[in-house]
């Protein structure tokens, strides 16, 4: 007869052959917990459903209060499984799920069911619960295979950390930690905002030292920042951090020095009997600690730092650097297509966030001892400022073996420079923006990285699009007689939110000249979105469309094809500009029917609410329009040059103070209102301003506007006016729906300019002699029928 008892034997022979049982690092309990969370998740979690759940055995580990391995045992594989999983009396698979389902509220969950009395026979199923959420999987291994053994521990979470769900949730709890921490910093600890990501990362140091992780709560005021301090300098000392490692780690003890001698720190709260310090170091330990441990590929300080930075609005009192997000560090990795042979180095390190990406590229499916060789050998990175290379060592050091190959000091130092000149086959960087000062133009941080790589080396660089788009800096003709510009991907707009600066990423090969053939197109890509959604709390937060949205853009950049509206090759020189939005062609064959709808209704509505109520007459009187309306047939359409169709002339500038009001509209730019700012006099501007009646107006940031009144405008603002055609309301309603089309190619980072309007090219009908279709146009609108939008 089956016996349940030689199945728990089995389990636990097992357990002890991965180091868990009998090891004094783990607890193991069977039926019942002495942990009180444990306890009360488990008071209704019996079989039943009336009663306390009891699961054979519930493991945790003693430095890690975020996962638990829980297993239920059955001695007849006969009832390993159900086929609807929800028989959790009967079976050891069904009850696992149905105690990880009630633990997984306030833990990550192993779920293992295991049947069978002997290992020859038994049968092991495992299931990985994410914290907080009611949706199990199975767990797999490297091989994508489901895991029907029991692991060591460090081999349960490694392949936890690669569920996607996971990742995600560790990392928002994480954040919504570091904000917590945030706060308690500034009330209680009185830390400046340079000093609280150093905070940070020297207690995470100091946890690495076993002794001080089991003692620190022994501790208390004066002792507790001493033994701190200590145990930080002790971390650092072991540290292999290559070329003058000694001057190295006395700049990086140094910048941790404030630890052992700040009075807030160590001030014990009467009320909370502990000091600020103390509870810091408790919080990292317990929510901190472990994340770091299991996710060596995550740059810990980096979002820490960034964090802290992006909750005090970036106001300048910290280190000044805006860092890189982690999904175009790793992205960069990815272009770079890195593996086990390259080699990365970053000049503009900051906390080493391009490093770690690289390193968890370079390090996949490799062996123990090639990893150890990448950990010390092949990430390469320079950092000027004294406390972010503080912040790179330590974030390099909690990684790996606490070999590290980072440098202290500028990249134009030449004796520097010299000693890692030639060696890197990969660069990454995010140069310092907008610097004052002789060479300090991003051009010069770009050209150094690539002056710094191997021969045919790829340079990959994330800089504000200005640097793209001017086309008359000194600098691009030095680096295209030594580099070549391979491409160029226009990136979101809210990129580095709350941040402003609308960016772009640059690829080159080192040391062959962009000339070096004369027929090589540089390839641009349109990248504005990667599907994460903005959050006023958690900024910039990723959704599920990135993973295809981030496979799209490789496949796009491998193949370089041409795709309308995505992306375009083109031969530039040092005197274009280098960017997807200014070669381009628009996809106008999606253009439809409600679209002309809408624009229409926008107008009307506009001008309803400011008295004029023709258009909105018009729209009545074609309710239930029963027109036959000519089919649009986009693919048949022209294309034509904005400069064949319009002269353009620029708005003066006229600013708050000097406007007097009055009744005539002052168009500026802007979405709403028709573009309408506000109402100046006619008397006071008519000899000083130009006035405009019934033209389109199109603004810096490409909003297109119709205006069938008398308007001023400023300097933001070009008016349209036609060439050899007359503009009526209807044939100008048609025009600013297909002028839309254009808006995708502006941003703050580049604007409308005259000289790049008449350039611009939109599709539209013709008629028999290739001229604009005027009649067509405007009888189209004429036929359209508002039946369910008025």
């Amino acid at each position: 007869m089956p016996n349940e008892k030689k199945t728990e034997n089995l389990s636990r022979k097992l357990l002890t052959k991965v180091g868990i049982f009998d090891n004094t690092n783990f607890i193991v309990e069977e039926q019942k917990s002495d942990n009180p969370i444990i306890q009360k998740l488990l008071k209704n979690a019996s079989k039943s459903g009336t009663g306390l759940g009891k699961p054979e055995f519930i493991i945790r580990k003693k430095d890690d209060n975020d996962f638990l391995i829980i297993i239920e045992c059955k001695a007849d594989t006969k009832y390993h499984e159900s086929k609807n999983r929800n028989l959790y009396r009967d079976y050891a698979v069904d009850g696992a799920l149905l105690y990880g389902s009630y633990l997984s509220k306030e833990f990550n969950v192993v779920a293992v069911g295991i049947s069978g009395e002997n290992k020859e026979d038994a049968k092991i199923s495992t299931f990985l619960y994410i914290k907080k959420s009611p949706r199990y999987v199975d767990l797999l291994d490297e091989n994508n295979k489901k895991i029907q053994k029991i692991l060591t521990w460090e081999r349960y979470i490694d392949r936890a950390k690669f569920d996607p769900v996971l990742a995600k949730s560790r990392h928002s709890d994480l954040m919504r930690f570091s904000r917590e921490l945030h706060d308690y910093m500034r009330d209680y600890a009185k830390v400046t905002e340079a000093q609280k990501p150093l905070l940070v990362s020297g207690v995470l140091l100091a946890l690495m030292d076993r002794g001080f992780e089991v003692a620190y709560k022994k501790y208390e005021g004066e002792e507790l920042a001493a033994e701190t301090f200590n145990s930080v300098k002790k971390i650092i000392e072991k540290a292999e951090l290559g070329d003058t490692h000694e001057t190295k780690k006395k700049a990086v003890i140094n910048a941790f020095s404030f630890i052992a001698h700040h009075p807030e720190l160590q001030k014990i709260d009467t009320k909370k009997n502990e000091s600020p310090l103390l509870h810091i170091i408790r919080d990292l330990h317990i929510h901190v600690n472990p994340f770091t441990k299991d996710h060596y590929d995550f740059d810990i300080i980096g979002n820490f730092y960034g964090e802290f930075i992006r909750y005090t609005g970036g106001d300048g009192k910290g280190l000044g650097i805006v860092l890189t997000p982690k999904h175009i560090t790793d992205l960069f990795a990815e272009l770079a297509k890195l593996d086990k042979n390259s080699v990365v180095l970053d000049i503009c390190a900051g906390t080493g966030g391009f490093l770690i990406s690289a390193m968890k590229k370079m390090t996949e499916k490799v062996s123990a001892e090639e990893k150890k060789r990448i950990l010390s050998n092949s990430l390469i990175g320079i950092e000027q400022e004294p406390q972010m290379f503080a912040l790179a060592v330590s974030n390099m050091i909690l990684r790996g073996d606490g070999k590290t190959n980072l440098y202290q000091g500028s990249c134009f130092d030449d004796d520097l420079f010299n000693k890692i000149k030639g060696k890197a086959n990969a660069g990454f960087m995010n140069p310092p923006y907008s610097q004052k000062g002789d060479n300090l133009h991003e051009w010069d941080f770009i050209i150094r990285m690539l002056d710094g790589l191997s021969k045919n080396a790829t340079g990959i660089t994330i800089v504000p699009m200005s640097v793209a788009i001017d086309t008359k800096h000194p600098l691009r003709e030095k680096l295209l007689s030594e580099h070549r510009l391979e491409a160029v991907m226009s990136m979101p707009d809210d990129l580095f939110y709350p941040v402003g600066t609308v960016t772009c990423i640059m690829v080159f090969t080192a040391h062959t000249p962009h000339d070096s053939d004369k027929h090589h197109e540089s390839w641009f890509g349109y990248w504005k979105n990667d599907g994460f959604r903005k959050d006023k709390k958690e900024g910039r937060i990723a959704t599920n469309k990135w993973i295809d949205i981030k496979e799209k853009w490789l496949v796009a950049f491998s193949n370089k094809k041409e795709l309308a509206g995505f992306s375009v090759r083109k031969k530039v020189t040092k005197d274009d500009e280098w960017c997807a939005e200014a070669y381009l062609e628009t996809e106008f064959s999606n253009i439809n029917e409600s679209e002309f709808i809408q624009n229409t209704i926008k107008v009307a509505s506009f001008l309803f609410k400011n008295g004029k109520s023709e258009m909105v007459e018009f729209l009545l009187k074609n309710k239930d329009s029963n027109k036959k309306r000519p089919p649009l047939n986009t693919h048949d359409w022209k294309l034509f040059n904005l400069g064949k169709l319009f002269n353009f002339e620029k708005g003066e500038r006229l600013t708050k103070l000097d406007r007097v009001e009055g009744d005539t509209p002052l168009i500026t730019a802007g979405e709403n209102n028709n573009g309408i700012a506000e109402y100046i006099s006619l008397e006071e501007f008519k000899d000083k301003k130009n006035i405009f009646e019934n033209k389109i107006t199109i603004d810096m940031f490409f909003n297109v506007f119709y205006h069938d009144y008398k308007y001023f405008s400023d300097d933001n603002i070009h008016t349209l006016l036609p060439i050899d055609f007359e503009l009526t309301k209807y044939n100008s309603l048609f025009l600013v729906t297909v002028l839309s089309k254009l808006k995708y190619k502006y941003a703050y980072g580049r604007q409308v300019r005259l000289m790049r309007l008449p350039f611009e090219k939109i599709r539209l009908p013709s008629d028999k002699n290739g001229n604009p279709d005027w009649k067509f146009m405007e009888d189209y609108i004429k036929s359209l029928s508002f039946t369910s939008n008025v």
